[in-house]
């Protein structure tokens, strides 16, 4: 809670250009110059932390290969979002979206064999949840079944 209060105050003292930011990093718009790169590192920061405080649960991304970081496939959906995977995963630990529209259940995960990489590898928006990222082409983004 702390940590969001303090994300808070952060916030509301670059609240335009933090806003602006979130949008360049979210819609690919710019509206401003960002003023050096130290200032895009500390954006980023904040973003991180956003977005792992607004999605409960959210491990981050991860390469997939064709042995499968999560082994049950459970499909290909064109409403694909983080709740109805979260449905066909009940019985399993971890779930993964990946490429914008399929859902993986898994137990284990495997950091060795498929390695964590940067969020903007899994840049695919879920066909039914158009706020979230679903992974991408062999990327998953991988959440915890019950967050």
């Amino acid at each position: 809670m702390i940590a969001l209060l303090q994300l808070c105050i952060l916030a509301l003292v670059s609240y335009y250009q933090i806003v602006a930011a979130v949008e360049v990093t979210i819609n690919g718009r710019a509206q401003f110059d960002l003023a050096g790169s130290e200032f895009a590192e500390y954006v980023d920061q904040q973003i991180e932390q956003l977005r792992q405080f607004r999605y409960e649960g959210y491990i981050g991304c991860f390469i997939d290969k064709r042995s499968r970081h999560l082994r049950h496939h459970k499909g290909n959906f064109k409403d694909m979002n983080l709740e109805k995977c979260r449905a066909l995963c009940t019985n399993f630990e971890y779930l993964g979206l990946q490429n914008s529209d399929q859902c993986f259940c898994g137990n284990k995960l495997n950091d060795n064999n498929y390695p964590g990489v940067p969020d903007t590898q899994c840049s695919k928006k879920c066909k039914g949840e158009s706020t979230r990222m679903c992974g991408a082409g062999w990327r998953n983004s991988i959440y915890r079944v019950k967050p």
